[in-house]
């Protein structure tokens, strides 16, 4: 069963808006505390679980 085109059209924003908010909190958190290597490898998942939506057909 494939999603329509409007659900991976969300999930897609949302991924990506996510993603910025992440980010965000990233360097809020890194100016603040240092490095954290939870959150780093929280991102780098975050970043990797939505690949996928970036490929265009």
């Amino acid at each position: 069963m494939k999603l329509n085109t409007y659900a991976i059209k969300y999930l897609k924003w949302l991924w990506l808006t996510t993603l910025v908010f992440f980010i965000i909190y990233f360097v809020k958190n890194y100016l603040e505390n240092g490095f954290d290597s939870v959150a780093f490898a929280t991102g780098v998942a975050l970043l990797c679980s939505g690949v996928g939506f970036l490929n265009r057909k």
